[in-house]
């Protein structure tokens, strides 16, 4: 296990460590609603001057008074969704109906119910998702 104290962090940090947290997190939740992870891993990369490079995917941990870094790499392993993600199908149209509120009202609920059933199901488990506000 990988623990980054938050002193070592920062603010580009803290947003990687919860991206850690989040592979964790959902690779523990089964739901048809929820983007399953099959697996995750963090491996180094090396270590490096951060003066000299910068890792804007990788998570880097520098030891206090130390001029070299470790650098991490958070790979995934999730659920193909062919239609790419929620906000990308609302904003390209694959979703018929819900962005010119034309027919398809019943295709529209069945939708919002299926992201309600996902996100009540992760909230059962103490998890809150950050991204919903997104998909709008």
């Amino acid at each position: 296990m990988l623990v980054i104290h938050d002193a070592l962090l920062g603010s580009e940090g803290k947003q990687r460590q919860r991206a850690v947290l989040e592979a964790a997190l959902s690779s523990s939740i089964d739901h048809p609603n929820v983007v399953a992870t099959y697996a995750y891993e963090i491996k180094m990369l090396g270590a490096v001057n951060p003066a000299e490079d910068k890792h804007a995917s990788c998570v880097v941990i520098q030891q206090t008074g130390s001029s070299v870094s470790d650098v991490y790499q958070l790979y995934l392993v999730n659920e193909l969704c062919e239609g790419g993600n929620l906000k990308h199908a609302l904003g390209v149209g694959l979703v018929p109906g819900v962005a010119a509120g034309g027919v398809s009202v019943l295709f529209t609920l069945a939708l919002a119910l299926d992201v309600a059933c996902g996100m009540a199901h992760i909230h059962a488990r103490g998890i809150v998702h950050g991204l919903g506000a997104s998909v709008a």
